[in-house]
């Protein structure tokens, strides 16, 4: 412990674990691939019409033969052009219930590729933990008649204020009830499995808990799944916890909390569970170091 951050035994936090601790996936992709996506909406209430603003990121590989092309024979295309839109699923009623407008992108080999969408989403249906209403982005690239990619992002649309220090969702004042979570498991660690994950946000959820905390880093995305799907507003702490405030100002500490930030919400902005992220747990506040911390970590949040 004398070589520790902090300078004592963490008996209560999480335990270490080294390997994979959670499940693999292998993505083949194509010439063309959304990389990532995040949806910003403006919500007026529920029944009524929300403003989605979609900002896509889409990579390209290699282009010298778009799938789909009747040559054998490579060719290089330099500069192509293909066609990007959205179609927005309601997942209650599993009906198309807003399609964009068609962009024409031209594309290189080995290039990002930033696309705005803006949409109309009529009759909102918010979500919320009372009525967890979900939707679902199908993200369409083509080229020509071909299907070039297909990725479907689910998110919810809900409205947060705090007002005077109070907590508002879609308009009403609400009042959190919550716990702290930690993700393990008895049999097998950290690398619990999606049966056991489900059980406990639904054993959390019968308690009456409308919230609930992800304590010492970001948690496996079935969670947040699960929370979408049953209504718990969500708390994400980062993983910085116990720091002594001579390291917490170092650049080096800094500039991997604000990666592992930036990780985090790439992957987790489009749920509507997701409300509040800590940036730092178990740390003097009246430091010199913690104040700039804090600045430098919430402008990456915008």
């Amino acid at each position: 412990a004398n070589e520790t951050v902090p300078l004592k035994e963490r008996l209560w936090d999480r335990v270490n674990y080294s390997g994979i601790v959670h499940d693999i996936a292998i993505v083949a992709n194509g010439a063309v691939w959304l990389q990532e996506s995040s949806i910003t909406a403006s919500v007026s209430g529920e029944g009524r019409n929300s403003a989605l603003t979609i900002h896509s990121l889409l990579n390209s590989g290699l282009i010298t033969k778009l799938e789909g092309d009747t040559s054998s024979v490579p060719i290089s295309y330099g500069k192509s052009s293909i066609t990007h839109f959205i179609e927005i699923i309601n997942l209650q009623t599993n009906t198309t219930v807003a399609t964009s407008e068609r962009q024409s992108i031209p594309v290189e080999s080995n290039r990002l590729f930033p696309v705005t969408t803006k949409m109309i989403v009529p009759g909102t249906q918010l979500w919320s933990p009372d009525a967890p209403n979900m939707y679902m982005a199908r993200m369409v690239t083509m080229y020509g008649s071909t299907l070039v990619d297909e990725s479907f992002v689910p998110f919810g649309l809900r409205d947060i204020e705090i007002i005077e220090g109070k907590f508002f969702l879609n308009g009403s004042e609400y009042f959190l009830k919550g716990l702290t979570y930690v993700e393990h498991s008895p049999r097998h660690g950290r690398s619990i499995t999606h049966k056991e994950i489900e059980r406990d946000i639904l054993l959390i959820k019968n308690t009456g808990a409308n919230a609930i905390r992800f304590t010492s880093g970001s948690v496996h995305p079935y969670y947040y799944s699960m929370c979408n799907k049953y209504g718990l507003l969500v708390f994400q702490d980062i993983n910085v916890n116990g720091v002594p405030s001579q390291l917490l100002g170092s650049s080096p500490l800094q500039t991997s909390a604000i990666n592992t930030l930036k990780e985090m919400m790439s992957r987790d902005f489009n749920n509507p569970s997701l409300i509040g992220i800590g940036l730092a747990q178990g740390i003097d506040g009246g430091t010199e170091g913690y104040g700039q911390y804090i600045t430098n970590l919430s402008e990456q949040l915008g």
